[in-house]
């Protein structure tokens, strides 16, 4: 059966259609935001969408944003039904290609999603989604683990945090959010809560590190120095 449920938390961010004939649902800027000659950014659209597996999302420009010289770099975004089920909200790629900054105002149309129907081969695929935006670009050989947190699973790898001198793993949320997670208590750590959401589970407390930003100050070790019960119980699969 074909279904599409929008989620947000902000009943104004929600993505609808500006007519009954229009085939493209709207997506709208949560902030305000300034655009840089040559710049590319991302914008959190704060919208998450349930859907079938019969269908997929492509994530479309908008026409009126060829005057102002602002594209989508990806041509089309690709948003299968399985995305919804990481967790991540649905992103919105933007790429000023002209010589002047370009400031989208808040609640201002930033792209528009279209349906369409899924149209597959004979081929099985038994590889499911693990992680959100741009998760699938992460190679298995530099993520071979996979963890379980919270009921969604993430690609893991086994790492020493050098900067606080502690063992763990560090697991790749997306390219945003690749977080160090200590296989020992600390109190100088957090427990990620920005990115795996508040919950009355104190499983990470003061465990976590956002270390997009400082890869370099983490190093690969093997699994007898980075593990112990805590690391083991996220196990899901090892490479």
């Amino acid at each position: 059966m074909t279904y599409i449920e929008w989620h947000t938390e902000d009943d104004r961010l929600l993505t609808v259609r500006a007519t009954k004939n229009s085939v493209g649902y709207d997506f709208k800027a949560p902030n305000t935001v300034t655009i840089a000659p040559k710049e590319t950014v991302i914008i959190d659209s704060l919208v998450a969408c349930d859907f079938s597996n019969d269908l997929w999302l492509g994530i479309y420009g908008r026409s009126s944003f060829a005057q102002k010289r602002l594209i989508n770099p990806l041509g089309v975004g690709v948003i299968d039904s399985d995305y919804f089920a990481t967790g991540d909200t649905i992103k919105i790629v933007l790429l000023n290609i002209g010589y002047e900054e370009i400031t989208i105002k808040k609640g201002e149309s930033i792209a528009q999603g279209i349906f369409h129907s899924v149209n597959i081969g004979d081929d099985i695929i038994t590889t499911e989604r693990i992680g959100g935006f741009g998760s699938t670009d992460v190679k298995d050989d530099d993520y071979p683990l996979t963890v379980k947190i919270y009921g969604k699973k993430y690609k893991a790898k086994y790492v020493k945090d050098q900067h606080h001198n502690l063992y763990g793993i560090l697991v790749y949320g997306n390219a945003n959010n690749i977080i160090f997670i200590s296989k020992d208590v600390d109190n100088g750590l957090h427990g990620a809560y920005s990115f795996f959401g508040f919950t009355d589970n104190t499983l990470l407390d003061d465990r976590c590190w956002f270390f997009e930003g400082y890869l370099n100050l983490l190093k690969d070790v093997t699994k007898e120095e980075a593990t112990n019960d805590f690391i083991e119980s996220l196990l899901v699969k090892e490479g």
